[in-house]
């Protein structure tokens, strides 16, 4: 009881203090500086299980995990929401040095990236450079897969793939809450053993189908409970960063640059606007993080924005919004234990205990204890490699 009490009196004091600050939050505060992160459009399916008869290059041309029309005009749609959203806080006219855009090397987030900017910066009439064409080039930065530790999260890390195993078993618990559903895939799908890691998988091309393609969802799925397969989609997405162990390795090198870039923008001495164009598996750690994932697996087009105000009296405070869909607009994330407007030296040390150095991040991914040469030169390798990307 006296653990339930102190609880109930946190989660009390919590809301009083996001009560407060939201109440003192002034209209006239200026906006300063901006990270958002997105999901790139929607696309073909990436991944399947064995027996998706649908699940091959003739039912897709583009190629698997490719971005269709759709995502290119939801993409382009949330450029316009941006726009609207910040057309006062950035300029008409593209200038580099208000605004920095970074992708993973995947082709859809690349062009989701593309459309989005497409409706962000239309061409202002002397930067139209043929006829009435309205587009114009903006450079989109990117990272290979082999040096991503922070988007796509797709560098490799020894010990995060170790503790993801030990989690992925933890998880199977959901198996003897479930068992009718874990059945059910089981007879249908052809994975030898279905575990939590194949949810994810499952939930996400169902998704491609049910949005896109709805003729491919199967009868079986069909029958499945929707609410207890968000749930488990949700798990999916949650369990690589539901201890701090695994946020640090997962999710610590995102707050860390996406954090050094705000606080450089603040100071002026970086573009005021931060956009990472990524993926669900990019969004949903960064939010579970914090506390303020509610085990909806992100849809496409999603966004998450930190936005850093400051105050007539010179200080500095951030509000944490989700865009969940583009129907949606982006509001203050409304969960319990997730504290979506607050100080923002306040959430600097919120993030300190994960916020991870690139070269932090290698020392722990190789670390075990061992000091032999084959772990030597993993460290060595893992920080070249990573450090690589900004040569």
């Amino acid at each position: 009881m006296g653990g339930l009490f102190r609880r109930l009196v946190l989660l009390g004091i919590i809301n009083l203090i996001v009560t407060v600050v939201h109440n003192v939050v002034a209209e006239d505060d200026e906006l300063v500086a901006v990270a958002l992160i997105f999901r790139h459009g929607d696309r073909t399916p990436r991944v399947s299980f064995p027996k998706d008869k649908y699940f091959n290059i003739t039912y897709f041309p583009e190629g698997l995990g490719q971005l269709i029309n759709s995502g290119k005009l939801r993409s382009y749609q949330l450029g316009t929401y941006i726009r609207q959203r910040y057309n006062t806080f950035i300029s008409q006219k593209y200038k580099p040095q208000e605004i920095y855009v970074i992708s993973s090397d995947r082709d859809r987030s690349l062009m989701s990236a593309e459309a989005m900017l497409a409706a962000l910066y239309p061409p202002v009439p002397e930067d139209r450079f043929l006829g009435n064409l309205l587009w114009q080039p903006i450079p989109v930065h990117s990272v290979q897969d082999k040096y991503d530790n922070f988007i796509r999260m797709t560098a490799k890390c020894p010990k995060f793939d170790k503790l993801l195993e030990e989690a992925n078993r933890e998880f199977d618990k959901l198996k003897e809450k479930y068992p009718d559903v874990f059945r059910t895939i089981y007879e249908n799908t052809g994975w030898d053993v279905v575990d939590i890691g194949h949810m994810k998988d499952l939930y996400t091309t169902m998704y491609v189908y049910r949005t896109s393609f709805p003729s491919y969802v199967p009868d079986w799925y069909k029958s499945l409970d929707e609410e207890i397969m968000t749930y488990l989609g949700g798990a999916s997405f949650a369990m690589p960063t539901y201890r701090r162990d695994l946020q640090r390795l997962m999710a610590g090198p995102l707050f860390n640059y996406m954090m050094n870039h705000l606080n450089d923008a603040v100071e002026g001495k970086k573009p005021k606007f931060l956009v990472i164009s990524g993926h669900d598996t990019t969004i949903a750690p960064a939010l579970n993080t914090l506390g303020c994932f509610d085990y909806e697996p992100p849809e496409f087009s999603s966004a998450a924005f930190w936005e850093v105000y400051r105050s007539k009296d010179g200080k500095h405070y951030m509000k944490i919004l989700y865009k969940k869909n583009s129907d949606s607009p982006a509001e203050l994330i409304q969960k319990d234990g997730c504290v979506s407007i607050l100080p923002l030296e306040t959430f600097r040390a919120n993030i300190a205990p994960v916020q991870l150095s690139d070269e932090d991040w290698c020392q722990e991914c190789v670390s075990a204890g061992s000091k032999n040469l084959g772990s030597i030169f993993l460290l060595i390798s893992c920080i070249v490699s990573v450090f690589s990307r900004y040569i």
